[in-house]
């Protein structure tokens, strides 16, 4: 994705975008170096998400922007084993209290109206929703 990412920002002309390949518990840039950050369908894989969501808050400059979307908590215990996942999703209150402690302000969570939707190799389904959370540094 990363060699895809570099190659459409090439074809576009930008040139303001460094495909980094790094954990998101353990980012490879500077404190206060981003104006935003923004992660999508990506917190449910990381084992420490509550230590990502500091990392973020580190590198993201004084009024930095973060916005997070991921679903909400399911019980599709197979999306461990089959999707990569760490985390069934996760609860507003959850992701509230990590952001507080990160010391984030201006923290809203909104529940989309978007469902997603997964099926194991054994036929085994999931549906749940997807919520997206806006903060600032």
């Amino acid at each position: 994705m990363l060699k895809e990412l570099k190659e459409e920002a090439l074809k576009r002309n930008l040139k303001n975008i460094y495909p980094l390949n790094s954990s998101l518990d353990n980012l490879t840039l500077f404190d206060e170096s981003l104006d935003a950050v923004f992660i999508n369908m990506a917190l449910h894989h990381i084992k420490d998400a509550k230590k990502a969501i500091n990392e973020m808050y580190r590198v993201l400059k004084k009024s930095g922007k973060l916005v997070i979307s991921d679903v909400t908590e399911h019980n599709g215990e197979w999306a461990r084993e089959e999707m990569f996942d760490e985390w069934l999703g996760f609860s507003n209150d959850t992701i509230y209290a990590w952001l507080k402690e990160a010391k984030f302000t201006d923290i809203n969570i909104e529940n989309t109206d978007l469902r997603c939707k997964g099926y194991s190799s054994k036929g085994e389904y999931t549906e749940t929703g997807i919520f997206i959370a806006a903060a600032t540094k």
